[in-house]
């Protein structure tokens, strides 16, 4: 080859990495968007999904205080202020509604049929009627879901592994959450081929959670697992972390973000990341896509955290084999 082929060659190859490279960035906003943030618990407990959406829209261009609203509005808990709080939204000329879970997906869409809604993380969106299909909603309400169902088995099989003996799990539901329900017979029969007992206790809000205390210990289980989806199991965190330190009981999560002290196994989507990946939702609509043809995606990989610090209080080994399958191993 000619050195002037070689040449023409390189800035070929050039040219195009330059518009490969150009397509990855980031699109300028079509307009200034507004945004309802819909949270149906605490302020406090939702902090990573509102830096996620935040982060993500940035990633599409839009910036908070210049070409970014976000009205936030969070339920604490409270049926009736979270339904305010949907009309509310509803008649707020947005051009979408976040939600971050089946509760508050279902109070939006009560109130509106119109304003997109765009949901963090839902269990079961075709089963709760929230959409026709997740292919094609072919309502007003898209984004993302999860695979609570597939992820509930998942986390009995690894406790198993980690801490081969221990037979005893107390399984902590809410018995006024429906999606509830198929949890604990997910987690009842991945219990069942692995020749583990669990007992099901009833302690996801605030006023039960004392009486649960005293099921758990005088049960004497060997851990307890927190089902997912569920707001109030996000308020109970630091209360859950106590118990299981003072009483030395390993705690399993649902979740892909945990902090050191908290528990021993946790297994789940980062909250941050999916709502994060959410905001492409937002982007596509803000450009004129319609919300009923809008594909709701699923998490393609969970994150699971091994956390030595805590098994070293509970005198526990973890297996090598479970380390080498951890994401992230907290010493």
């Amino acid at each position: 080859m000619s050195l002037m082929n070689s040449f023409c060659s390189a800035l070929g190859f050039c040219v195009a990495l330059t518009a490969v490279s150009n397509t990855g960035l980031a699109q300028e906003p079509a307009r200034p968007v507004r945004v309802g943030l819909f949270v149906s618990g605490f302020a406090s407990e939702y902090a990573g999904h509102d830096r996620g959406l935040i982060a993500g829209l940035r990633d599409h261009g839009y910036i908070e205080g210049k070409n970014l609203t976000v009205l936030r509005r969070y339920g604490n808990l409270d049926i009736q202020q979270i339904s305010g709080f949907a009309q509310e939204l509803a008649k707020s000329e947005l051009d979408a509604i976040v939600t971050v879970c089946t509760v508050t997906t279902q109070a939006a869409m009560r109130a509106t049929k119109r304003t997109p809604i765009v949901m963090l993380s839902v269990s079961d969106p075709v089963g709760h009627g929230l959409a026709a299909s997740l292919a094609r909603p072919g309502t007003n309400v898209t984004g993302r879901s999860n695979l609570s169902r597939t992820l509930v088995p998942k986390l009995v099989e690894l406790f198993d592994d980690m801490v081969p003996g221990a037979d005893r799990i107390a399984v902590l539901l809410n018995s006024r959450n429906p999606w509830h329900e198929p949890l604990w017979a997910e987690a009842l029969a991945a219990a069942q081929s692995l020749k583990l007992t669990l007992l099901r206790i009833d302690g996801h809000l605030p006023g039960d959670f004392d009486a649960a205390t005293k099921r758990i210990l005088s049960s004497k289980v060997n851990a307890v697992l927190v089902l997912p989806d569920d707001p109030a199991s996000l308020h109970l965190r630091p209360k859950m972390a106590a118990l299981a330190k003072e009483h030395r009981l390993p705690l399993i999560l649902p979740y892909g973000d945990v902090s050191e002290d908290e528990a021993l196994l946790s297994y789940g989507e980062s909250l941050e990341s999916t709502a994060r990946l959410a905001a492409a939702h937002i982007d596509k609509i803000a450009r004129g896509a319609d919300a009923t043809e809008l594909p709701i995606e699923q998490p393609t990989r969970f994150r699971l955290t091994v956390n030595l610090k805590v098994a070293s209080h509970l005198g526990i080994t973890i297996p090598a084999t479970v380390l080498a399958r951890a994401d992230r191993v907290i010493e």
